[in-house]
């Protein structure tokens, strides 16, 4: 379904874009699994951590529109719509921790007040979920001082990929360039920022040669999409590293990617799948509704993953085997169930606090 939604939606974008964050939540869930000792989960974490992201990036970038806008208007508009709501839900997590720490008797409110204030340099100590919302801002921001400089379908490509590599590049030799700059790793995510901005670039570029949206036979999307899926399958573990950090795992927020063409050609390849796949799906409610709504989603999963997900996994440890099969279908479940469980969150902040979560004011 590729035909636009209501309100200048694009159906089959609100349906990559419910399935991305379907991912989100289930990716979040099977590697608190793999905290409580299920080996079987860490392939399915390692698969899903390897094109989740870039997705909503190269979504991002799809769906961008070029406003005539001054920089402070372009500012404000990214105040209000990526850091406003990245800002209420580290908040609203900050709440949580500072009631359970009460309730316990472990509440250091030096730690508290020092994770607070890091946002202030870009960094959601408390709903570190939505680091993606901060980047996307830098993201923004980049994109705002070169856009008049790639408009064209071949710049697109070639900022893409110089983006893509420049980022490779910078945090290679991190430490020599945190040293020259000044700047520490990721303030304001600007590092990952250079990385993310060259999918987002792809995403522009899908759009601009409308090659999401060429009507195309039912074999060929189909083949589209199993090709896609099986470049993701063979690829996705071949990226060994070297990564940073405790997980052998893609994790953009920490800037780890592994063998770089191996992360950039696993992670096109896994976002052109879920196009694919959108594109054969019909967007009918609730998939539009969720699509509609990955912003506040992804917040409140920020807090499912903190406070939830842990518990829920340990609760499932005498239940749910170590086999994969049985993994996969107890994490589709939780997954369904914790989606749904947003469900009514969502609709209050669509009704009493839009601005918070993004969204227009209702009237």
């Amino acid at each position: 379904m590729t035909g636009h939604g209501q309100a200048g939606h694009i159906a089959w974008v609100d349906a990559a874009k419910a399935y991305g964050i379907g991912l989100v939540f289930y990716g979040h869930f099977v590697e608190r699994m793999f905290d409580q000792g299920y080996a079987s989960a860490f392939p399915q974490f390692k698969l899903i951590y390897a094109f989740h992201v870039p997705l909503f990036f190269i979504l991002a970038g799809y769906v961008q529109k070029e406003r005539d806008e001054s920089f402070g208007q372009y500012l404000r508009r990214g105040l209000a719509t990526r850091l406003a709501p990245a800002l209420f839900f580290n908040l609203l997590a900050f709440v949580v921790f500072v009631a359970q720490g009460i309730a316990t008797g472990t509440a250091n409110w030096k730690i508290y007040l020092t994770s607070l204030l890091d946002f202030l340099r870009g960094y959601p100590s408390f709903n570190f979920v939505t680091w993606f919302l901060v980047c996307l801002f830098t993201v923004e921001i980049i994109h705002f001082c070169v856009r008049r400089y790639v408009k064209t379908a071949p710049a697109l490509l070639a900022a893409a990929i110089g983006f893509l590599a420049a980022g490779g590049l910078i945090l290679a030799k991190i430490g020599l360039v945190v040293t020259v700059t000044g700047i520490a790793l990721n303030t304001w995510f600007i590092h990952e920022a250079l990385i993310a901005y060259g999918f987002y670039q792809l995403g522009m570029l899908a759009r601009q040669t409308r090659l999401l949206e060429q009507p195309r036979p039912l074999a060929v999307r189909l083949t589209a999409l199993v090709a896609a899926a099986i470049v993701v399958l063979v690829t996705f573990n071949l990226n060994a590293g070297p990564f940073t950090g405790e997980k052998p795992v893609v994790l953009m927020a920490e800037s780890a990617h592994g063998f770089m063409p191996l992360f950039a050609l696993t992670a096109v390849a896994g976002a052109l799948a879920v196009a694919a796949l959108a594109q054969l799906t019909p967007a009918g409610w609730p998939v539009a509704w969720v699509g509609q709504n990955t912003l506040a989603l992804m917040g409140l999963d920020g807090l499912l993953h903190n406070f939830i997900n842990f518990g829920v996994a340990g609760w499932l440890r005498p239940v749910v085997p170590d086999a994969p099969l049985a993994v996969l279908l107890a994490c589709a479940v939780v997954t369904v169930c914790l989606l749904a469980g947003c469900a009514p969150a969502v609709a209050l902040l669509n009704r009493y606090l839009p601005r918070w979560i993004g969204q227009r004011a209702s009237k």
